[in-house]
């Protein structure tokens, strides 16, 4: 998450370290795949795919095509979550056409509305994929739109959803908080602007908070 927003330091011990992790997953991935051809290696490919963009090892070619033809082949009958991690496989293996497809399938099972924003009524509190609930996969479809067609309005109908989550109860296990916090600050340059006091006035007359929470701008009068 911290290559891909731009915040690693650049740091030759920690560079190495990737890439050496990255160049090991690689060599463990193909010991696998030589013996299980049709095994499912999306997450193999997606990690790959997230440091690839920023200069670190990519995946296997081999491996990325026999998962992009499986891919192509199953994601009409995959849940809500796997269609958010197709999507963007294939969008990164110029398979665009198609990912937009997989984005317009995604939509078809969404509920907007002014106050809520957007979300996704079939992801219940028993929906999981991997350690992610419904939050994170919300907020993985949150990326995933924005990966695809950015400046769609959905992204921010996705935005206000998950952050009246966060107001209703939390998001989860910390795990699942850092993928909110990444798809929020990774889909709109905006968010990375300090924000400014907020002025209250009852008339003209400005009240003054008797508690200011700095990093979240909550205030108590």
């Amino acid at each position: 998450r911290l290559v891909e927003l731009g915040y690693m330091p650049d740091c030759k011990e920690l560079n190495a370290m990737m890439r050496k992790a990255l160049k090991w997953d690689t060599a463990e991935t193909l010991k696998d795949f030589r013996r299980y051809p049709d095994g499912d290696y999306t997450e193999y490919v997606r990690l790959h795919d997230m440091f690839a963009t920023s200069g670190y090892g990519a995946a296997d070619e081999a491996v990325s095509n026999a998962t992009t033809q499986r891919i192509l082949k199953e994601w009409k009958d995959a849940s809500l979550a796997r269609k958010a991690v197709y999507a963007r496989v294939l969008y990164a293996h110029s398979y665009r056409t198609v990912a937009k497809s997989i984005l317009a399938s995604i939509r078809q099972y969404s509920e907007t509305s002014p106050a809520k924003g957007m979300w996704f009524p079939s992801l219940d509190d028993n929906a999981w994929y991997g350690a992610m609930d419904k939050v994170g996969i919300t907020s993985m479809i949150l990326e995933t739109f924005a990966t695809i067609e950015p400046g769609c309005p959905e992204i921010e109908l996705l935005r206000q959803w998950l952050i009246m989550q966060k107001g209703a109860q939390d998001w989860g296990s910390a795990s699942t908080a850092t993928d909110v916090v990444a798809a929020i600050l990774m889909t709109s340059d905006r968010w990375m602007v300090p924000a400014k006091g907020a002025v209250v006035k009852v008339g003209r007359q400005e009240l003054k908070p008797e508690k200011f929470e700095r990093l979240t701008g909550e205030m108590e009068m």
